[in-house]
């Protein structure tokens, strides 16, 4: 069975490099530049993980989130910001992770992966 993730973010060079990234170990990736897309992608597409940017066009991370975990399907959302996204403005209780940009894109792949498998 193949693995899936979603790549959420508003920037599509990140979108296009972390899907290439992905695919080359054998991760099927859709990709979405927009919240309201994201959720559609979501629940026709059913990931094992999502990679969530937090600041995105249409709304924050956490409202992509709480619909996505409201759809009740286990699925681990890791967390992408650039910037330092402090006090009550992240609900943590919402992701299993948090990926600060810029990142390696091998560290980025191993993570991922030891997501997957928990």
């Amino acid at each position: 069975m193949t693995n899936r993730v979603l790549v959420v973010d508003d920037n599509p060079d990140i979108c296009d490099i972390v899907s290439i990234a992905l695919k080359g170990k054998g991760i099927e990736v859709r990709t979405a530049e927009t919240g309201n897309d994201g959720i559609s992608i979501f629940l026709q597409f059913m990931p094992d993980i999502v990679l969530l940017d937090y600041k995105l066009p249409d709304m924050d991370g956490n409202d992509v989130a709480k619909k996505i975990k409201a759809t009740g399907k286990a699925t681990g959302i890791i967390r992408m910001t650039g910037e330092n996204v402090i006090g009550n403005d992240v609900d943590m209780s919402l992701y299993v992770g948090k990926l600060q940009k810029p990142f390696k894109l091998a560290e980025m792949v191993q993570y991922v992966e030891d997501h997957i498998k928990k």
